[in-house]
């Protein structure tokens, strides 16, 4: 475990946050920002800011990174841990009023959405914001019992047969998209 994972992995249970990703998704995260080079980049839920290192140290020098987390104390300790980027733009605000405001701008070439806005509502004004060629992540699909009451009937993808999904498109292109694939059938080998 690197450094800052383990920093922020800390003070997120110091400061009782249970909803902290796993460190294999959040390096999942930016290797594909690698991948996608892109020059804008947003995530939906910075949380304490795992997966916004990630992706900040995959991020092109040119790019830039939106997160949004509606939690004032969240904020501040990503902010306290990463904010030095001069690429990374912090926002304390609901992701709904997020999306709302940036519906029209310039849009983004890799979303990362891992809160209820911009997953399980307003997903199709998320997608508009893809760019062509852009590629659009969420996770938390399965079934976990740290989920906060009520996350079950919207995130549980058991319901839907299978696994989360990468959306691959733009303007609200549903390429590449299948909310929960159904598992293939086991072929012995």
């Amino acid at each position: 475990m690197l450094d800052i994972e383990r920093d922020l992995s800390d003070r997120a249970a110091i400061a009782g946050f249970t909803q902290q990703g796993a460190v294999e998704v959040a390096r999942f995260i930016g290797a594909l920002t690698r991948l996608v080079g892109p020059r804008r980049a947003l995530e939906l839920g910075t949380g304490m800011g795992l997966t916004t290192y990630h992706i900040l140290s995959n991020l092109p020098p040119a790019g830039m990174l939106d997160s949004v987390e509606s939690d004032q104390v969240l904020i501040e300790v990503a902010r306290e841990a990463i904010g030095g980027d001069k690429r990374l733009k912090l926002h304390n605000r609901l992701g709904e009023d997020f999306i709302s405001d940036a519906l029209g701008s310039e849009g983004y070439d890799l979303i990362f959405a891992d809160t209820w806005p911009g997953k399980y509502f307003l997903l199709d004004e998320v997608l508009r914001m893809v760019r062509p060629g852009g590629v659009y992540v969420i996770d938390d699909m399965n079934h976990s019992r740290e989920w906060p009451d009520g996350h079950e009937e919207k995130g549980d993808c058991r319901k839907f047969g299978g696994q989360a999904a990468i959306a691959i498109g733009g303007h609200g292109s549903l390429a590449g998209w299948n909310r929960c694939p159904k598992p293939e059938p086991s072929v012995p080998l």
